[in-house]
């Protein structure tokens, strides 16, 4: 995550804006450190996203729940259902 910040401030538009881009890149990244901790999404989803929200949240300047209904508009959590 060392200098995710960094190149977000670059590809950021405007403060707050969170481009479907990078969402799907950093969630992607964020997936993947989750399941390398031994997290599964099948087993765990509920407990998986709130991480993994509360971390884009983060990354992005927004609430998780703005990341949430982000997530769930653009289907992009769906892509992870087994």
């Amino acid at each position: 995550m060392v200098g995710t910040a960094h190149k977000l401030k670059e590809d950021r538009k405007a403060e707050g804006e969170v481009p479907l881009g990078n969402l799907i890149r950093h969630t992607n990244e964020c997936v993947k450190r989750i399941r390398g901790k031994g997290v599964s999404l099948k087993q765990n989803w509920d407990f998986a996203w709130e991480l993994i929200t509360a971390h884009l949240g983060k990354t992005f300047q927004v609430s998780s729940i703005v990341i949430e209904k982000r997530l769930d508009k653009d289907d992009i959590k769906e892509n992870y259902r087994i």
